[in-house]
């Protein structure tokens, strides 16, 4: 299968002095239906976490707090727990991530990219 990749560059080291490490949250968003999507977050060229969604619905926000996905529709909020896989289609884990600077990526397939809003955030762990 082939994909296209659009690719956002995200660094935390400003924090590693008062904080150990950073968890990962996804606001994904677009104006028309997209999917099949892949989602990775890379570092050093080896990719430390990913995640697979069969599809984003028009003008929705699908919020990923790994291992889990939360939608916003029609002003309804849904936990969709069966709904965000890994990378490779099993279960998602949790992902805690030392600080550094990372690749976010996004993957569709060419006759089916659309726009797509990636809002990425890096939440602080304390000790």
């Amino acid at each position: 299968m082939e994909w296209v990749r659009d690719e956002m560059t995200v660094t935390t080291d400003r924090l590693g002095r008062v904080f150990r490490a950073v968890v990962p949250r996804v606001v994904l968003h677009a104006k028309e239906p997209a999917g099949p999507l892949r989602l990775g977050v890379w570092g050093g060229g080896q990719r430390l976490a990913g995640w697979s969604l069969p599809w984003l619905p028009a003008k929705a926000h699908l919020i990923i707090e790994p291992p889990r996905a939360i939608g916003f529709h029609d002003g309804a909020r849904r936990l969709l727990p069966n709904f965000l896989r890994d990378w490779d289609g099993g279960w998602p884990r949790s992902v805690t991530l030392p600080h550094g600077t990372y690749q976010v990526t996004l993957d569709q397939q060419p006759e089916r990219a659309v726009d797509v809003l990636v809002e990425v955030a890096m939440t602080a762990v304390s000790e």
